[in-house]
């Protein structure tokens, strides 16, 4: 690779670097948030019991990390003793399942993504620099031995990655991811981000690309992403909450776009089991607002707002990172790692 070497920024998944000030740990660790819904089922914001990542040796330190589709952590780990080395691990609640030792990375820096692919693992940085003579390869799959397969450039600019179950790659981008930065857009080409939400398959090919539906159809109205604020990704869709107007963007598996006009701003977690949908965060004041209503077809009727005191001040060099699966919010900082899950009663 032509990268040069410069340290990494500590991983920010789900809102920039400078906002890191917004985050999430609540005051009362046992405090729920709910909401009536119709048919009279009964939406809840429910805590779960913390969680302490576990590392493979006693000289490491948290490199990156996210969660899977299932809701496991897959943490980077870099080694103390061997700064030539990285660990990749999985954990489910307290059990570590899965250790791969691999080649540490001297990429230009920014935020570090993993997620479990079939028989491996992508890593990539958010940072990706076009020059004449070639852009930065700022992601990489590797085997479940840690040898290396493919490594190719996905863009800048990623604020979001996370894959399916059977290897879909998704990534939402920031504005830089969309209108270009370290010479993407000027002097360069377009940025692989350009659209906001992009999908990648296991050889890191883009083989989608969100398509406003306003540039095909001038009666549609506006969809143009500027910057994916929110993205959860489960095996049979993607959801996204995205700048400018903020609406929820639903993607099934064949790529067909639903969007619900919403009506709220800056939201940049969002959880979802069904139709039923919890956005968190918001500007100013609303930074530990949560939203909790039922998406119907060109929209989202709002059936209950709180707030759940969500202090995202950052802890040290490292996050905290918000990572939204489904119906599970996580926060991961340093070895901690802590849990909540929307969850939806019937009608009793």
């Amino acid at each position: 690779m032509a990268d040069s070497e410069v340290p990494f920024r500590r991983h920010v998944e789900g809102f920039h670097l400078e906002s890191a000030v917004k985050a999430a740990r609540l005051s009362d660790s046992h405090r729920s948030f709910g909401a009536a819904l119709s048919s009279g089922r009964h939406a809840e914001i429910v805590p779960l019991d913390p969680v302490t990542l576990v590392p493979p040796t006693d000289d490491c330190s948290t490199v990156g990390y996210s969660i899977d589709v299932d809701n496991h952590a897959t943490v980077v780990w870099a080694s103390g003793r061997r700064p030539d080395r990285w660990y990749v691990s999985r954990q489910r609640e307290r059990e570590v399942f899965e250790v791969v030792e691999t080649a540490a990375r001297t990429w230009r820096g920014g935020a570090l993504f993993v997620q479990p692919l079939l028989g491996g693992f992508v890593i990539a940085t958010s940072d990706c620099e076009w020059r004449s003579s070639g852009a930065d390869r700022n992601a990489v799959i590797i085997d479940d031995h840690g040898h290396e397969i493919v490594a190719d450039t996905i863009g800048g600019g990623i604020r979001h990655l996370q894959a399916t179950s059977t290897g879909e790659i998704w990534v939402g981008y920031s504005d830089e991811g969309v209108y270009g930065n370290y010479g993407w857009n000027h002097p360069g080409p377009e940025t692989p981000g350009c659209w906001g939400i992009a999908r990648f398959d296991t050889s890191l090919t883009k083989v989608w690309d969100y398509a406003p539906r306003s540039l095909q159809d001038p009666d549609a109205p506006e969809d143009v992403i500027s910057e994916c604020y929110a993205l959860n990704v489960t095996d049979d869709r993607a959801i996204a909450c995205t700048y400018t107007d903020f609406p929820i963007v639903q993607i099934d598996r064949g790529g067909d776009v639903t969007v619900h006009r919403v009506g709220m701003e800056g939201a940049d977690n969002i959880l979802v089991s069904g139709q039923v949908c919890a956005l968190f965060g918001g500007y100013g004041g609303d930074q530990d607002r949560v939203a909790i209503g039922e998406l119907h077809e060109g929209g989202f009727d709002e059936r209950g707002a709180g707030k759940l005191q969500l202090d995202r001040l950052p802890e040290g060099d490292l996050g905290p990172v918000f990572v939204s699966r489904g119906s599970q919010l996580n926060r991961l900082s340093d070895r901690s790692w802590l849990r909540w899950r929307l969850e939806v009663k019937p009608k009793p």
